[in-house]
């Protein structure tokens, strides 16, 4: 539309997004000198600072929302019921409105896909079986605490029925008489006995009980309602027993 050197002069000018008297002026000096017909030269300067102007909005509004939704985020969340800001540790709105998570798949069942998957690794894909042991411990430990009681009890069924698994006894006695006989017969081996099922299984039973604390030191922090809090009663009974 206009010549090049024109052109750069104009954007040099625009850049601030402020046109100053003596830049205009330099503006209508360059254009007529070129022919150019200055109220074309008026319209293309305003559509640019116009255009500059509205994205400097849509950024400025962005900001806004962004920081809007980090103070909700930090100092509570609002009720879809009542719109009233209630504090994140909140399992229940006053209203009677009870925050529970919407997702399709929880965070728990994620952690026991994932479980699923490890365990489903063998020793083809260069994952033995303490390698696996160890992928499934990190898990349990690295699993995120849940803020919503839904998740919560979720996740306390799933540890209780974990840690309630009988630990193997006599697969841990075998496994040692096993290979107190290897010395007599043979002598002093000098590999390690295998980890028996039962090793496994306290080795995540001790995961699991960790996680466990973790969660209910959580839950018991959470204003919840009577019921939630005898439901963590139960669990916590059960073991106990």
């Amino acid at each position: 539309m206009f010549s090049k050197d024109l052109e750069d002069l104009i954007q040099a000018t625009l850049e601030d997004g402020v046109l100053e008297d003596f830049e205009k002026a330099a503006l209508i000096k360059r254009a007529q000198a070129e022919g150019v017909d200055l109220a074309e030269l008026e319209i293309y300067i305003n559509s640019i600072l116009q255009k500059r102007q509205k994205a400097a909005d849509n950024e400025k509004k962005a900001l806004i929302q962004k920081r809007e939704a980090e103070r909700k985020e930090a100092f509570g969340r609002v009720c879809p019921s009542c719109g009233k800001q209630v504090s994140p540790m909140t399992l229940k709105c006053e209203c009677g409105y009870e925050f529970t998570t919407a997702k399709a798949t929880t965070s728990v069942q994620k952690l026991s896909e994932k479980i699923e998957e490890i365990n489903a690794l063998g020793d083809k894909e260069g994952c033995s079986v303490a390698e696996r042991e160890k992928r499934i411990c990190d898990a349990i430990e690295m699993f995120p605490v849940p803020n919503t009681k839904e998740d919560i009890l979720e996740f306390l069924t799933l540890a209780v029925s974990n840690i309630k698994k009988s630990v193997g006894t006599v697969s841990i006695l075998t496994t040692i008489l096993s290979y107190v006989a290897k010395i007599y017969t043979f002598g002093l081996v000098k590999t390690k006995p295998s980890e028996s099922d039962a090793i496994i299984q306290t080795r995540r039973k001790k995961a699991w009980r960790s996680k466990f604390d973790q969660v209910m030191l959580k839950a018991r922090s959470l204003r919840g309602d009577a019921e939630f809090q005898k439901q963590l009663d139960y669990f916590e009974n059960l073991l106990k027993k």
